[in-house]
C-alpha cells in the first residue's frame, strides 16, 4: 500500500506516529550527553560518584497503582 492510497486520517495518524518516533529517538539519543553533563557538575560541586552511580542505578518506584 502506498502513502497516497492513505484518507487523510490515516496519513495525519501516521504523520503524528512517525513525528512522536523521531522526538523520542532524538530524546533517547541525547539522553548518555546529559548524564555526562550532569555527571561532571556533579563532580564540580562535590558529590561523590558512588551518589551519581545509585540515582543512575536504582529502580525507581512505580505510582500508587501503577507498575513499572
Amino acid at each position: 500500500m502506498s502513502i497516497r492510497d492513505l484518507s487523510d486520517e490515516e496519513l495525519t495518524t501516521r504523520y503524528t506516529e512517525a513525528n512522536e518516533e523521531l522526538a523520542r529517538r532524538r530524546r533517547v539519543a541525547a539522553i548518555p550527553q546529559e548524564i555526562s553533563d550532569l555527571a561532571q557538575q556533579g563532580r564540580e560541586i562535590g558529590v561523590a560518584d558512588s551518589v551519581m552511580v545509585e540515582a543512575i542505578t536504582r529502580t525507581p518506584e512505580a505510582p500508587a497503582g501503577e507498575e513499572l
